[in-house]
């Protein structure tokens, strides 16, 4: 279980730098006064990017969880 607690941290890491940079793409676009129309193209995007990570990470948990099972059994 040793290497599924490294994976876990590079799967947060992945998550955790994806939503900073856009984050900071975000608040660049904003500082320089881009249209509304634009930040809520970028927003739905990040919204939609946000969940697919989430959905990719629950699925990755549940294949580890699975494997770990199967280790105990």
């Amino acid at each position: 279980s040793g290497m599924g607690s490294w994976r876990f941290i590079i799967i947060q890491t992945t998550i955790l730098v994806q939503w900073a940079v856009l984050n900071s793409v975000g608040w660049r676009s904003w500082k320089r006064d881009v249209s509304w129309q634009v930040l809520g193209r970028w927003y739905v995007a990040t919204h939609r990017v946000e969940r697919l990570s989430c959905q990719l990470y629950k699925a990755y948990m549940f294949v580890l969880l699975a494997l770990d099972m199967g280790h105990l059994l």
